[in-house]
Order: C-alpha cells, then structure tokens, then sequence
C-alpha cells in the first residue's frame, strides 16, 4: 500500500492546477471574489486527477491544503496547519489546525 500523500505534496498539486487557471479566470495573478461554484468545479477536477491515479491522501488533508492555497492566492499570505497565528485585534496567539472547507475561507484555530 502506498504512502499518503502529505498535507504539503497536496498543497502543492493544488496550488500547480490553481495558478494556471486564476490567470485565465481573473486575469492576473491573485484571486479576487472567486465564484464559490468555480472554486468547487476546480476542487473537483484536482480530486478526478487524484483519483485516476490511483493516489492515496486524507480528504481532510486534502480539503484544508486546497483552502489554504485559495487562501494564498486572495491575500499572498501563506499559512499551513500548525502555523502560530497572532492576532492583533484580539492579543491572542493561536495555533491553526485547519481550514474551513468552503468559501470564503477562514482558519479554524486553537
């Protein structure tokens, strides 16, 4: 049986299929408003090119990698699981453990 595939190795694929596609859907370089459904027509896409070759990952992993890239992609900020955020407004440090599957994208902390 295969390795699953990491958390990174699947923000990686994500972030490969976006950045082609965001130029042609936006026009530049950086999302700005994506279209909820356009975003869920592209997560499933990258989850058929998984399937037909046969990879192994956690659909959790996958979900919060592929919501951390769109997260990347609207404000250039990259944030991974684990990561210790500070946030100013409320003097709280916190660390990230995942991302809400769906859009816009938020961060669910600890």
């Amino acid at each position: 049986m295969a390795d699953n595939l990491s958390f990174e190795e699947l923000r990686k694929i994500a972030f490969r299929h976006l950045e082609g596609k965001i130029k042609v859907y936006s026009g530049s370089t950086k999302l700005v408003h994506p279209d909820p459904y356009w975003l869920k027509e592209e997560l499933a896409e990258i989850l058929s090119r998984l399937k037909n070759n046969q990879a192994s990952y956690e659909i959790f992993d996958f979900l919060s990698a592929y919501y951390s890239v769109i997260f990347e992609l609207e404000t250039g900020k990259q944030f991974f699981v684990d990561s210790l955020i500070y946030n100013e407004s409320t003097k709280i440090l916190a660390r990230l453990i995942s991302f809400c599957h769906e859009y816009p994208v938020r961060a669910k902390v600890l």
